[in-house]
């Protein structure tokens, strides 16, 4: 069975030139990964914050995906990074 898919009103993801920004967490550890446009993880970490940045200056312009998997939920988003 899949994990439900988070509505889009509760979970706030989104990127500026320097950061991606998440808000809207549960207070649960949730795993958090990065991946490029052809599928590879650039970045991963779990945190138990509502809300937090990652910071993106390693990452080249372009299309990511922010995977978020709690132990209810899967939520991804796409974000472009630009500088």
């Amino acid at each position: 069975s899949s994990a439900p898919v988070v509505s889009d009103e509760m979970i706030s993801v989104y990127a500026d030139g320097s950061s991606i920004h998440i808000s809207g967490l549960k207070n649960e550890n949730a795993v958090v990964s990065v991946y490029n446009s052809i599928g590879q993880e650039e970045i991963h970490f779990v945190s138990s914050a509502k809300s937090f940045s990652i910071p993106t200056s390693n990452l080249s312009c372009g299309i990511y995906f922010v995977k978020i998997n709690s132990d209810k939920n899967c939520l991804i988003k796409k974000v472009m990074i630009t500088k």
